[in-house]
Formats: C-alpha cells, sequence, structure tokens
C-alpha cells in the first residue's frame, strides 16, 4: 500500500486501527491491554502489547523508563509487519497530552529511523485542545520539545484547530473522530492521485516520499476553488483558497517563515490552469516560494487543489500558547485555599449515664408476641 501505519498509545492506535479499516498495513503499539482491545479493524497478530504495566496513568517518564524492557520486541514486531518493500512512507500518529503515546513516541522513532533506514517515518503528533487538563498541556509541551530536536517531518494534528473552527461546542469524542476521518480522507486522497496518469504532468509515490523525508513541520490542505459566489474568477482567489485550506485545517496553525517542499495536486479544467499562479499563493512565505515544488495536473474533478507542504518552520506559536495556558493554570492552583476547617471550640456538656442494672433478657418469641398480639 505504500503507506504503513504504527499507533502508538490509545490516541494514536485509534488512528492505525482508521487506517486499518481503509486497508492500510496499520499496527497499534501499547502499555495497555484494555485499550488495545477496543482495536477493531488491526488483525490480533499486528497488536504489541508492551510489558511491564497496565496503562502508565499519563506518566510519560513511567513509559520511557519500561521502554527499556521492551524497545528489542518492538523493533521486531515492527520489522516484521512493516519491512516489506511495498511499504516506504511510515506515519507514526501518538497523542501528545497522555503518557504511553507521549512517552515512548520520540524515543521509538529514533530507533526504528536508525533500525529501519530504507523507510521514511512521519511523526504524527495529536496536540491537545486548550480546554484540556493542565497535566495534558504539560505532557504536550515535553513531548513536542523532544520531537523538535529529531529529524523527522511532523504533522501535527492539532484538537485545538478543529474546535477553534467549528461554528459551535463539539464534544471530545466528535473531535477526535473528525480529526481522524479527516486525516485518513487526506492521506487517501495523496495516494489516490499517485496511482493516477495525466499528459500534464504527475505527482508519483517518489515525489511524496521526497516531501515527506524533509524535517519540519508538513500539513496537507485540499481547496475547492471553484466553489465561489457572485465573484469572477481571478488568480488571487485561487490562492486564498489554498492558502485557507491550510488554515481551516486538523492541523497545527503554521509559521510563515520558510517552506522547503511542496506539493500541489490540481484537478480541473484546462481552463482553470491559468489561475493556479504559484507567486500568488506562496507570497505568504518570507522565502516567496519553495525551494522544490512537485506539480500533478488532472482533469478528473471540477476545481480541486491537493496541497502538501513541508520543511515548515517549528509550530513555535502553538507551543507558546500551550505553555502560557499552562503557567496560568499553574497560578491559579497554587492560590487555591486548602486550609483545613476547623469548628469552633465548645464546653462539652456532662452527660449522665445510663443505669447500669441488669436488664431481663427477652427471647425471640416474646418480642414477636409483644408486637404481632397487639
Amino acid at each position: 500500500m505504500y503507506f504503513g501505519f504504527i499507533g502508538l498509545g490509545q490516541a494514536g492506535g485509534n488512528i492505525s486501527d482508521l487506517a486499518a479499516k481503509h486497508f492500510y498495513t496499520s499496527t497499534a503499539i501499547n502499555y495497555s491491554e484494555t485499550d488495545l482491545k477496543s482495536v477493531n479493524h488491526i488483525p490480533d497478530e499486528m497488536i504489541h502489547t508492551l510489558i511491564g504495566s497496565e496503562g502508565v496513568g499519563k506518566d510519560r517518564e513511567l513509559a520511557k523508563q519500561l521502554m527499556r524492557d521492551n524497545w528489542e520486541s518492538t523493533v521486531s514486531f515492527v520489522k516484521k509487519h512493516l519491512s516489506k518493500p511495498s511499504i516506504e512512507v511510515i506515519f507514526v500518529p501518538f497523542g501528545t497530552g497522555g503518557g504511553s503515546g507521549s512517552g515512548m513516541s520520540s524515543l521509538l522513532l529514533e530507533i526504528l529511523s536508525n533500525e529501519m533506514p530504507d523507510k521514511t517515518f512521519v511523526a504524527c503528533p495529536i496536540i491537545p485542545a486548550n480546554n484540556e487538563t493542565l497535566n495534558n498541556k504539560l505532557n504536550a509541551l515535553e513531548a513536542l520539545s523532544e520531537l523538535a530536536d529529531l529529524d523527522f517531518c511532523t504533522i501535527p494534528i492539532d484538537n485545538n484547530t478543529v474546535l477553534s473552527n467549528s461554528d459551535s461546542f463539539i464534544s471530545k469524542n466528535i473531535i477526535y473522530k473528525k480529526t481522524n476521518e479527516e486525516f485518513i480522507s487526506l492521506i487517501n486522497k495523496l495516494l489516490e492521485y499517485t496511482n493516477k496518469s495525466s499528459e500534464n504532468g504527475v505527482i508519483d509515490r517518489k515525489d511524496l516520499r521526497q516531501i515527506f523525508s524533509v524535517k519540519g513541520i508538513s500539513v496537507i490542505g485540499a481547496a475547492k476553488v471553484m466553489e465561489v459566489s457572485g465573484t469572477s474568477l481571478k488568480t488571487e482567489h485561487f490562492a486564498k483558497k489554498i492558502q485557507e485550506s491550510w488554515i481551516n485545517s486538523i492541523f497545527s496553525p503554521i509559521e510563515y517563515d520558510q517552506v522547503i517542499r511542496a506539493g500541489i495536486i490540481f484537478n480541473g479544467d484546462d481552463l482553470l490552469m491559468e489561475y493556479m499562479d504559484y507567486d500568488e499563493i506562496f507570497k505568504v512565505f518570507k522565502t516567496k516560494k519553495p525551494y522544490d515544488l512537485f506539480e500533478g495536473n488532472y482533469k478528473e474533478k471540477r476545481g480541486e487543489v491537493i496541497s502538501v507542504l513541508s520543511g515548515l518552520p517549528w509550530i513555535n506559536s502553538r507551543m507558546q500558547e500551550l505553555d502560557n495556558l499552562a503557567d496560568t493554570e499553574e497560578m491559579a492552583l497554587s492560590n487555591v485555599n486548602v486550609s483545613e476547617y476547623k469548628p469552633k471550640s465548645r464546653k462539652k456538656t456532662i452527660v449522665t449515664s445510663r443505669s447500669k442494672t441488669t436488664k431481663t433478657k427477652s427471647n425471640p418469641t416474646d418480642v414477636f408476641n409483644k408486637y404481632l398480639n397487639r
């Protein structure tokens, strides 16, 4: 299938499970057997239960410590199921706010990339929404800081972006479902186009691997450039729609200092191609254009543009936002009054004790007769 998946922890396992439903070679790795039992589409032999603890209770350090006794079996497991030559790019989704996936993600990514140098690993951290708990934010900050030091392409799936882009409040389970489905849908679109031919140029699998091989942040956008109401078509309109697809996505807000590589897939009438002005599309970046651009032009649909950016700067603004929120919440907790309630002192009243005269013991029959013969 070209793409493979390694789901770490519960959140990563859910995405990997959905990928398996779409027939990708997918695995799930977790300390918690209970979490792994919720996996529905990944075959049992593709599930790896780590030893040492039934879950780690959002303790990232414990997850890392336990990996000392698990890394060799984990590497063997991954090699067994994802070493086939047809799998070239491996997505590794994991939640950053918990313990298992958050704790072992960077460690495992580094080990696996050394052990399997013929594969391209793409980190897919799932970032908690701003309304989640302080501990989730602190775990996410630690996980993202570790990941930033590694040489991986990183696609940051951000629950807060989905919540912010929603017209009304949506519950956690709906956010998780929406982000997971949208992510797999975008991956499906990319792979779908690599299987199509075009006389005007294609994006093939080697191009995608090149895009996903660059260190830094990556995002995927899907724009309907023909969705226009009462507006004449202009290059500015096309560019704005494509730029908005990066903003109105499931990914963290991007930084605009640079873009190293980009893939642009256009699917529409030839006449619409004149509105595809790359200078206009990429002018929002300080570098004005990517260092490398891969293009694919197709004629099957009307006005769809799929874009993939990679080598973007790290999501520093998003991390700063989480850090500021964590500071505020820590300050609030430190100011909580936890003094013990102390009742007012009273003079004890002396109560005369009951008489200690011997009481005749009644048998059960007498008691029943007392109440039943009234």
